[in-house]
């Protein structure tokens, strides 16, 4: 299941809530990083708890896909990474939803599992069904349609945004030059190496 919300022109797709899942992941570390000041030997089981729910928030609600006018932000665990529609050549879905990039990269997005026959009612191609696993399917095959997969969801926006961008500028929006922009999330990594030192650091303490 993935939820899916409106920031303006832009569709987030997460397979969690962010806010609320985040608020409460918060709360939750700050009474295990007091756990410790009270009573010392809460040590090793706030620093273990902390590192388990850390991880938890990081790879179940930090990830996210959104789709805007331009193109589309896959931000994973440890990565972020951006391209425009121009740089897109296809779609594809096994055990998440990967985004295959001209020049032969794959983008996997964790946030968007996916699925056996990538969005059947988003993708019209009668071989999509008949293919078995993680079909490809290129952008041009993309349709507008009633997606009921995850990865169809996503499929469909895309369709939507290609041809309203098309509609308006009278051009085709694949023939733009591709841009593409993929950073590591440098705090994540740090905080993820921290507490790990940390939980490392109270089991050998005590």
């Amino acid at each position: 299941m993935v939820q899916v919300r409106k920031v303006g022109d832009v569709e987030v797709y997460e397979r969690l809530r962010f806010v609320p899942l985040t608020v409460g992941a918060a709360a939750s570390g700050a009474v295990l990083a007091i756990l410790p000041a009270l009573d010392v030997r809460y040590l090793k089981f706030s620093a273990g708890l902390g590192l388990v729910l850390w991880l938890l928030w990081a790879v179940g609600v930090w990830p996210r896909v959104a789709v805007d006018t331009e193109g589309v932000l896959v931000r994973n665990t440890f990565t972020t990474s951006r391209f425009s529609f121009a740089a897109l050549d296809g779609v594809s879905s096994g055990l998440a939803l990967d985004f295959m990039l001209k020049g032969g990269r794959r983008v996997r997005a964790w946030a968007v599992p996916g699925h056996q026959n990538l969005g059947m009612e988003a993708i019209r191609s009668a071989d999509a069904h008949a293919a078995g696993f993680n079909p490809v399917r290129r952008v041009s095959e993309l349709t507008v349609g009633s997606a009921t997969t995850p990865a169809g969801q996503v499929a469909t926006s895309i369709a939507r945004r290609l041809a309203v961008a098309e509609a308006q500028t009278g051009a085709a929006v694949m023939e733009a030059d591709p841009g593409m922009l993929h950073r590591p999330n440098v705090a994540m990594i740090v905080v993820t190496g921290l507490l790990l030192a940390v939980a490392v650091a109270a089991v050998v303490a005590t």
